[in-house]
């Protein structure tokens, strides 16, 4: 009866699978399966009878208005039908988002037990077919490890290449390692214990400290190593040739743990490999020995480089806060030694980095740019996340300070802002965190986002459209002081129509949009109706795509520059008519942000935009109701929250 079941249905009821507690349209269902919605209406037509009479593991529930519903009653039954006909099909099951989760990669990582083609397809119940499809997709995301799935001589499946890498592989998943070991969670716990008292009373003696990830890592590390160590599966000096040699401060600390830990060491030549293998685990991360950073003279070089380059494209200087930069240096050390030796890190707040600190980020992705272009260093999203939380102190204003940092612009002669200084360090000194002192013709290159208000004197006969709250010096010293006083002693956010933020003209449809090139351009054309953009805007935002998809939540892409824009910041959301590939996900939403430093909207906007996405109960009403009508609702209950 499975075989009267055709493939598209399978496919149907894997995804209803996948949702299991919540209902599916048909309009939903359509779009994820690349399927006419009359297609997915005729087939649960013809199929449900079938499915709902006989004994599957399986029924679904169809309701109106809501539609449809899979409700499993045997997982089993549920498993057999899914996989017993379908083999190829079965390449969709097998997790590739997250190689650890593998169901081939935890078998056959294993040292002790052996498995060949035919006893994986056994405890799998997947076909030969499908475990060699598998395989050969497998190897092609590990092939980034540098390791590989291959059969030995009798025929038993490994994990081969480099030692070194190897271990750094299993290390890097705790349940892996689990697996790995053949050990219950009660042993890992003992061994992990032991471990971290040999790290620890190394650490102590050499006033010598890690961060806690990163020292758990290196314990994971330490583990697989005493295990293959004592397997005889020894890390080879030859592997090491074309990688840089850690820091001899670096080394003369490893070989104090590696002869701590490993207790039988006659073998030299090993020792001495294995002693490298741990001290550029090290160099992976952020260690302080003797109270002191070790960082090499090329990530020095490398840092000035960066910062020049982000100074130059948003007049943003990230050497300004010494312990920012602290910062950036001491992450960019190790970031680029991971570079260097292959070791991956995932970085669990990606997306929500991405949605909440999407300047921050944007800004970032130029660190990932100049090290590959410039300095053939490969870094992934995960370890530009961690990047922009440095940038994003740099650029944000503590919100728990409620002192004004205020701009003086002159044109007359400094004396006169001096004076005017002086006055209002004296009259509010509880209410003023800084005060800058600008010549007015350095008005391009002012990051107007930095202060809360700007001052000029009246005589001025430059017309310019400040974008924060403008006051003017006479009224400052005069007596018409009430509206400055007022606004300086109150902290709260400005009272701002969304309304105007986000007019109406800029949500529109997007029908006959076939790509995320063509629906970036039918929103810049529309844009270009009612404000000025920049003339490489386009380019700007292509740019963007090329380095990291913007496509971070399902059904949703957020294009925006690589390089802020000079003009006024704006948001435009196109809804489509169908939905298009964009990064490999199929988008039906676009919210294309331009933001501006200068302008006051954009801090506001990315506030509205960051909680929108990623607090589900606002984005599921949109996606529920996409209306603009809808869509203002949601932003002024954001804003009245942020309040």
């Amino acid at each position: 009866m499975n075989s009267l079941i055709s493939s598209r249905m399978k496919e149907i009821i894997r995804l209803l699978y996948k949702h299991e507690n919540e209902f599916l349209s048909a309009k939903d269902i359509s779009y994820k399966t690349n399927t006419s919605s009359k297609t997915i209406y005729r087939d649960f037509k013809n199929y449900l009878p079938i499915i709902n009479s006989n004994n599957f593991g399986f029924n679904i529930i169809s309701k109106s208005g809501y539609g449809y519903k899979i409700n499993l009653y045997d997982q089993k039954l549920f498993s057999h039908f899914i996989l017993k006909n379908t083999p190829d099909e079965c390449l969709q099951n097998i997790n590739y988002d997250n190689i650890y989760e593998s169901p081939i990669i935890k078998l056959i990582v294993s040292d002790n037990k052996q498995y060949t083609l035919s006893r994986l397809s056994n405890v799998l119940h997947y076909s030969e077919t499908t475990i060699k499809k598998a395989i050969i997709k497998l190897n092609e995301i590990i092939s980034n490890f540098k390791i590989r799935i291959e059969k030995n001589k009798l025929g038993y499946l490994k994990l081969v290449g480099c030692e070194f890498r190897i271990r750094t592989f299993i290390a890097g998943n705790t349940d892996l390692l689990y697996r790995f070991l053949e050990c219950d969670r009660a042993y890992f716990q003992n061994k992990s214990d032991a471990t971290t008292t040999i790290l620890q009373e190394n650490l102590y003696r050499k006033k010598t400290h890690f961060f806690e990830a990163d020292l758990n890592f290196l314990k994971n590390y330490l583990i697989v190593s005493e295990f293959r160590y004592n397997r005889k599966y020894y890390i080879d000096s030859d592997q090491f040739h074309e990688l840089k040699s850690p820091n001899e401060n670096v080394l003369n600390f490893s070989e104090r743990i590696f002869d701590s830990y490993f207790y039988e060491n006659n073998n030299f030549d090993a020792r001495k490999s294995e002693v490298k293998g741990i001290a550029m685990h090290i160099s992976c991360f952020q260690i302080f020995i003797d109270n002191a950073f070790v960082v090499d003279k090329e990530t020095i070089e490398i840092s000035n480089s960066i910062f020049e380059n982000i100074y130059s494209l948003y007049n943003v200087n990230l050497e300004l806060n010494p312990k920012v930069k602290e910062y950036l240096i001491t992450h960019l050390q190790p970031l680029l030694n991971r570079s260097k030796y292959d070791i991956k890190i995932f970085n669990p707040l990606l997306q929500e980095i991405q949605l909440k600190h999407l300047i921050p980020f944007n800004i970032s992705l130029i660190f990932k740019k100049i090290l590959l272009n410039d300095y053939g260093y490969k870094i992934s999203d995960d370890e530009v996340g961690y990047i922009a939380l440095y940038v994003s102190i740099a650029l944000e204003k503590s919100v728990k300070n409620e002192k004004r940092n205020l701009l003086l612009l002159y044109d007359k002669g400094i004396s006169e802002a001096r004076f005017l200084e002086h006055k209002l360090l004296n009259e509010y000194q509880h209410y003023i965190q800084n005060i800058d002192i600008r010549e007015k013709y350095a008005l391009n290159k002012i990051i107007f986002y930095n202060y809360d208000c700007v001052i000029t004197s009246n005589s001025s006969n430059h017309q310019f459209q400040y974008p924060i709250p403008h006051f003017f010096s006479d009224d400052i010293l005069g007596k018409n002081y009430t509206k400055f006083d007022d606004f300086i002693k109150i902290s709260t956010r400005p009272n701002i129509d969304i309304k105007n933020i986000i007019p109406k003209e800029y949500f529109i449809l997007g029908d006959e949009i076939n790509s995320p090139q063509e629906a970036i351009k039918a929103i810049l054309k529309n844009v270009s109706k009612h404000q000025k953009i920049s003339a490489d805007l386009v380019q700007n935002i292509l740019e963007r795509e090329s380095l990291s998809s913007t496509s971070y939540l399902d059904r949703t892409a957020l294009p925006h520059p690589i390089k802020l824009q000079d003009n006024e910041t704006f948001l435009s959301v196109m809804l489509l008519k169908d939905p298009i590939n964009w990064g490999g996900k199929y988008v039906e939403f676009v919210f294309l942000f331009a933001p501006n430093l200068s302008d006051y909207k954009t801090k506001y906007i990315n506030e509205l935009l960051s909680e929108f996405f990623v607090n589900p109960k606002y984005f599921e009403k949109f996606t529920k109701y996409p209306k603009y009508n809808t869509f203002i609702e949601i932003m002024n209950e954001i804003s009245t929250m942020l309040d």
